[in-house]
């Protein structure tokens, strides 16, 4: 059983991995330094699709040209020099040892109602654990909603696969390739229909079984950390409402260093990709 651990100030990064670590969620309540990150990031979004409501965006903007501004938008967000800053404003507040900390980069995700967004950029991701990409099990996810969430158009884990292995195609995926081919024509290749897509993410190969399903509807102000090995989707979004969220993963130096991690119960890629997170400080590759 998961639990979900509310917790409020700094927590030092060996006692958040030994929660971590052993499958159960941690959620940061009120940081101050969330404030000042979603500012900078809904303004960012209020000027790419040039509408004040960002939720309710998707009713004037048609289904191809807000995937090519959320796309455009994406690419611009992961390397912002004050995104980045505020970043690593809200993981000091959360009290991660920064010259010791390695990250990827910035993400933000738009999930708009209904079934017509079917971009890379917009669309819904299926059930998936980030070790089956990264494979590494010392990582840890950030995740924050921008506006208020419902459990309709939220983000969900499925605790039962922390011990529950699950058949996927994490052996014949390659991060590099996936890579190569959006670097090719990156806003176009995030605005792209799903079925031309190499796939974003190695997928599973059998069905989920949703029993354990928890939808975690958090606040704005909340900040939600757990492990990269843990079963987790996108809520398909049957609401009125586009959901705008940032996410961000994380390695702690000594965790690796010290062998801790998630167990590894069905990851098979074939590489480590250690390239993927640099320092925090210098943007050193982890290695």
């Amino acid at each position: 059983m998961t639990d979900v651990i509310a917790h409020t100030g700094p927590m030092d990064d060996l006692e958040r991995g030994r929660i971590i670590f052993r499958g159960d969620v941690i959620l940061f309540k009120g940081m101050r330094a969330l404030a000042v990150l979603r500012a900078r990031c809904v303004d960012r979004i209020r000027e790419a699709l040039e509408d004040d409501d960002p939720p309710t965006a998707h009713l004037r903007i048609p289904p191809e040209d807000f995937a090519l501004k959320v796309a455009a938008l994406q690419m611009r967000h992961r390397k912002d020099p004050e995104i980045r800053a505020a970043w690593k404003a809200v993981l000091g507040e959360a009290g991660c040892a920064l010259d010791a900390l390695f990250w990827d980069w910035c993400h933000l995700r738009s999930l708009p109602p209904g079934d017509g967004h079917t971009a890379r950029a917009t669309r819904p991701l299926e059930p998936h654990r980030d070790t089956w990409s990264s494979n590494v099990y010392a990582q840890v996810n950030w995740w924050l909603t921008l506006f208020p969430l419902t459990e309709g158009r939220s983000m969900a884990l499925y605790p039962d696969y922390w011990t529950r292995p699950l058949k996927n195609s994490s052996a014949d995926w390659d991060l590099e390739e996936m890579r190569a081919r959006a670097r090719k024509d990156p806003v176009a290749a995030r605005a792209r229909p799903k079925k031309s897509d190499y796939p974003v993410l190695p997928r599973p190969l059998e069905p989920v079984d949703t029993a354990s399903e928890l939808r975690l509807a958090i606040e704005p102000d909340d900040l939600l950390c757990f492990s990269g090995a843990h079963l987790h989707a996108s809520v398909p979004n049957r609401t009125d409402w586009a959901r705008f969220s940032l996410e961000l993963r994380t390695v702690w130096t000594e965790d690796v260093r010290h062998g801790r991690g998630a167990p590894n119960l069905d990851g098979a890629a074939p590489h480590v990709a250690w390239g993927w997170f640099k320092a925090v400080e210098d943007g050193t590759p982890l290695s």
